[in-house]
């Protein structure tokens, strides 16, 4: 997170994608091209990039992301989630 921040301060690019409640809006405008299917995210577009929700896992009763797939034309990643911290959690 330090590294994120110290791009973005020096003017760099960072993708800020937020699962859950949010602490701070993004930067980018408000997603569009959004896409539910049975009350979960499947996929939408902000900033410049697809963020395509390929998997989801069970976390106590809720369904959570597991795999995550991010691209916006010149650079992609796949995220990922072995598993969710609830701890604290109201």
């Amino acid at each position: 997170m330090r590294a994120a921040a110290e791009r973005e301060r020096a003017g760099g690019e960072v993708l800020h994608l937020e699962v859950g409640q949010p602490s701070t809006p993004a930067p980018a405008p408000a997603p569009s091209d959004t896409r539910i299917d049975a009350g979960l995210m499947q996929r939408f577009e902000q900033g410049g990039w697809q963020v395509q929700y390929e998997r989801y896992q069970d976390v106590a009763g809720s369904q959570l992301p597991a795999k995550i797939a991010i691209d916006n034309g010149e650079t992609r990643a796949r995220l990922v989630i072995r598993g969710w911290d609830l701890a604290g959690q109201q």
